[in-house]
Order: structure tokens, then sequence, then C-alpha cells
């Protein structure tokens, strides 16, 4: 048997301590389908993971039948609290 396959590190799991929890506020793109407009609350390292994960989950979970480009971004917040607190706590 041979070794199994290391993980590519690009897609290797960061913990959650390392991590800033980001509100994506999103609406969708004018069509066929009914307006909606909201946001969502995400845990990522980066502002452009914290928006890639909003919008998987849109696709995937909440609105499976809608095509991936039917959201667009309105505003990106990071909970400051949260982190200035985890801040102090490690320095």
């Amino acid at each position: 048997m041979g070794k199994a396959p290391r993980p590519c590190p690009r897609f290797r799991l960061i913990p959650k301590e390392y991590q800033m929890k980001f509100r994506i506020h999103m609406h969708s793109r004018p069509g066929i389908w009914k307006y909606y407009k909201g946001y969502m609350d995400v845990y990522a390292p980066t502002i452009h993971q914290a928006v890639a994960r909003a919008e998987k989950r849109l696709y995937t979970a909440a609105f499976p039948s809608r095509p991936s480009g039917t959201w667009i971004v309105d505003d990106v917040l990071i909970n400051r609290l949260e982190f200035e607190a985890e801040e102090s706590r490690s320095g």
C-alpha cells in the first residue's frame, strides 16, 4: 500500500481562532426570480474567502435553483469587536 496523498495546502482548514467574522450584505440580481436582500455571517481569514463562502452557501443551501451569477455583494463588514477581543487576548 502506498502513502495517502497529502492535501493541497491551499485547501487546508484554518483554525477558527485565526479567522475573522464577516457580515456579507448581498442582493439578488433583478430578473425572472423574486428579489431578495439580506446578509450572511461567515468566518474566514480574508475578505475574498468570506465573500466566496457566503456565495457558496447561497448557491448550495438557500437557493440551489438559481444560477451562481445572480447575487451581487453590496457591503462587507468585519465584526471588529470580536476581532479586537481576540487581539487583546493574544497580545
